[in-house]
């Protein structure tokens, strides 16, 4: 054999021994650790912890027969109700015990056991606690080992133990009554660069100072731009997170602080074509930022709106100007209600978009006016007005 296969065969030896001499350090640490998330949104009844504590797998040549165990705690926040012996080694040693004392002086939790007869031997937690969390929301805090004793002729000598945190988590309860609503479900865009006005509802009953997140997502933003969002009264904690853009879809966040139990925004969508029968939905939600408040939003509100082409006045058949306001028109169970506010117009006259005349029924008093909608047809008409020698016109919807 060569000189340097020898050296080769020593090297490798000398590995082997070395890694196999190393201190196994998770045989000799007891672990403490929770095992249950404690929701401080839920009653104070129900905020149970569980805990294990853990030597890892126990041999029977280990020679496990008895154990003291003190752990360190807050009392301010824990109250230990529980020791749970099933499924553990401490079930092995119920000849002396197992006993526990859950609240010594200074928030020490003790237990302990022992066998007479064999040792005890598995992959078990060596006991288990449950007991109740006090802490509020956000509150952490945790167990220690403050002390552990095991009988002299346990093989384990050296020991060393982890702190155990309780975790927790506040998930809170889900309601219709947080929402962001719109005040409708449908409006319409008249032509390009035509603007729409939609209400948005922000309801935040009992979250007073909370802050929240609102959300739009506009489907169809080839069509329809979203020009502005703003809030009906001084919002000063109106802050934007993210405005983007992609493909189709236009998405921005926004966040402010609950003021009062309702707030109102407004939401200019622009219209970007002339084409008729394009569309886009926007959806609204809300969330709200600190889980303590233990209130989730539920729904999602949905409006639509649809583009219509911008119908010019047929000047061949109307000499006339564009009703503003001092007479105009609505549209109301199928008839068109004429509402004046300079009295009753000298003239009604309805026509079809080509310019058709349209025999209708007109009824009402000096303020309203009813053209019933019998005799209408289900599209667009125009309306022609005559006050004091001035002649206006309105398009209208039946």
């Amino acid at each position: 054999m060569s000189i340097k296969r020898i050296v080769r065969i020593i090297s490798l030896l000398t590995v082997i021994l070395t890694v196999s001499g190393l201190p196994s350090v998770a045989s000799d640490t007891l672990v403490i650790s929770s095992q249950r998330m404690v929701n401080t949104c839920s009653s104070a009844s129900d905020r149970k912890f569980l805990i294990y504590v853990d030597l890892g797998e126990i041999y029977f040549s280990d020679s496990l027969m008895s154990f003291d165990i003190f752990l360190k705690y807050d009392t301010t926040k824990l109250v230990f109700t529980d020791m749970l012996t099933t499924g553990t080694l401490s079930a092995q040693m119920s000849d002396l015990g197992p006993v526990w004392r859950p609240k010594d002086p200074g928030g020490i939790c003790y237990a302990g056991g022992g066998s007479i007869l064999q040792p005890a031997k598995g992959k078990q937690p060596l006991i288990a606690f449950q007991g109740l969390f006090k802490g509020g929301c956000g509150d952490t805090t945790s167990i220690s080992l403050d002390e552990v004793i095991f009988n002299d002729e346990f093989r384990r000598r050296s020991w060393s133990g982890t702190s155990g945190t309780i975790m927790t988590v506040a998930r809170g309860t889900a309601t219709n009554e947080i929402a962001a609503v719109f005040d409708r479900q449908q409006f319409i865009t008249r032509g390009k660069d035509s603007i729409i006005s939609i209400p948005l509802h922000v309801k935040t009953p009992d979250l007073i100072n909370a802050v929240v997140e609102c959300e739009i997502q506009m489907v169809g933003s080839v069509a329809f731009g979203i020009d502005t969002i703003y809030a009906l009264r001084d919002d000063s904690t109106f802050q934007l997170i993210e405005k983007k853009v992609f493909n189709d879809t236009t998405k921005i966040k926004w966040r402010t602080q609950a003021r009062s139990s309702q707030t109102e925004y407004m939401i200019n969508v622009r219209s970007l074509t002339n084409e008729k029968d394009r569309t886009a939905t926007i959806d609204a939600t809300i969330q709200v930022i600190d889980s303590c408040y233990c209130r989730v939003a539920l729904n999602t509100d949905t409006t639509r709106f649809c583009s219509i082409r911008n119908v010019p006045v047929l000047t061949s058949v109307f000499e006339s100007v564009v009703d503003e306001g001092s007479a105009w028109c609505t549209t109301g169970g199928g008839d068109i209600i004429i509402q004046s506010l300079h009295g009753q117009p000298e003239s009604v006259e309805v026509f079809t978009l080509l310019g058709e005349r349209i025999p209708f029924v007109l009824r009402g008093d000096q303020q309203t006016m009813v053209i019933t909608g019998v005799l209408l047809p289900n599209a667009p008409v125009l309306i022609r007005m005559q006050h004091g020698g001035e002649i206006r016109s309105k398009m209208v919807m039946k």
